[in-house]
């Protein structure tokens, strides 16, 4: 089955008013282009299985909630710290 390009998973988050969640870093460009009103929570961790991506995401459930409550459009968390924040 083959992957949709980057772009059109961005317009599809976009026009469905939806966060993309990506370790990948063309998001972060897509998401810094002028104009974008798309939202991307980036998560920066090295080579990681499944699970514990999942893991970090769900333990940092409420504080990613809380960015994104902020009106913040870009959020990020990293993998060996405490800390989320909005870009």
């Amino acid at each position: 089955m083959a992957v949709p390009p980057d772009s059109n998973i961005w317009e599809l988050a976009l026009s469905h008013d939806r966060i993309v969640v990506s370790k990948d870093e063309e998001f972060f460009h897509l998401a810094n282009r002028a104009g974008s009103s798309g939202r991307l929570l980036r998560i920066r961790v090295r080579n990681s299985r499944k699970d514990a991506l999942l893991h970090l995401v769900l333990s940092k459930l409420s504080e990613i909630e809380g960015l994104f409550a902020d009106a913040q459009r870009i959020g990020e968390i990293c993998a060996g710290t405490q800390e989320s924040v909005g870009l």
